[in-house]
């Protein structure tokens, strides 16, 4: 995941897709949010950076050549031989969208990824993300308050994986995070600084982790 973000040029993406509108961001929780952890600092765009990953993930480029799909070799996840590709589903209808999803599959195919379009009404796109039946999917991070870190609890714990229900469909489970998140929602005498700092702590771990890329 941290290969992805690394692949991907933000600022190509804000030109091509949001006529130079958008904020690269690094965190679920607005800037303006009281918790949010100011030390965090987006990917930045480092191609070379993401096909060391690759490499040390086990999915090698086996024919020396960048353009085409990365293999498995060693891999965690993957038998031998396997290529390193996914499909990316979204929704249809919005010509930003459009232009996201034309320049991500083009700047992932450079450093190894095959990535196919799956572009969907958006309904069946909904359908799809909460039945939890997608490799990857890009949509708008909708129906929370980004400047509440007590409501990302729901979207990054067992708590909120639940199909067709719940708000983690992308099945998330990091148990030291879970245990700082109901920390934080306990800590007696609910001290905003202490709050804080955990809350800095989670969203530390979600950079690393990066269950859900931001952009």
């Amino acid at each position: 995941r941290q290969a992805v973000a690394y692949a991907i040029d933000y600022e190509a993406l804000n030109q091509g897709a949001y006529a130079g509108t958008g904020i690269a961001v690094d965190s679920p929780l607005l800037t303006t949010s009281w918790a949010y952890n100011e030390s965090l600092n987006p990917y930045p765009y480092d191609p070379e950076r993401a096909m060391e990953l690759l490499d040390e993930a086990g999915f090698i480029d086996d024919d020396n050549n960048p353009s085409t799909p990365r293999v498995a070799q060693g891999a965690l996840y993957a038998e031998d031989g396997t290529p390193l590709a996914f499909a990316l589903t979204s929704f249809s209808g919005n010509t930003s969208v459009d232009s996201f999803l034309v320049l991500v599959q083009d700047q992932l195919g450079r450093v190894g990824f095959d990535v196919t379009l799956d572009v969907l009404e958006f309904q069946t796109m909904l359908e799809k993300l909460d039945g939890q039946t997608f490799d990857a999917l890009t949509s708008f991070l909708g129906g929370f308050d980004a400047s509440n870190p007590d409501e990302l609890k729901a979207l990054f714990t067992p708590d909120g994986d639940v199909l067709n229900s719940g708000f983690n469909n992308w099945s998330y489970n990091n148990p030291e995070l879970t245990a700082l998140f109901n920390e934080a929602r306990t800590l007696p005498g609910c001290d905003p600084e202490a709050r804080k700092e955990i809350y800095e702590q989670i969203q530390q771990i979600l950079y690393d982790d990066l269950p859900v890329y931001y952009v």
